[in-house]
């Protein structure tokens, strides 16, 4: 026997949940990106780039370069 209509439904509202907390994850990142942005003047070194450090101190920043 296949699986019961209840148990496809339970299964695509769990993934459903799933799918809307990782968009307000990427949302939540967005607006933070946009504020980093926002706040950099695009100049000067890197080693002094405001949005490189705070991504560091979030522990976000790629390591491969």
């Amino acid at each position: 026997r296949g699986a019961k209509a209840n148990d496809v439904r339970r299964r695509a509202t769990a993934k459903l949940e799933d799918i809307e907390q990782k968009i307000e994850a990427l949302s939540a990142m967005r607006r933070t990106l946009k504020k980093l942005i926002a706040g950099c003047s695009g100049k000067g070194s890197a080693t002094t780039c405001t949005i490189l450090a705070a991504l560091d101190s979030r522990g976000t920043r790629s390591h491969h370069g």
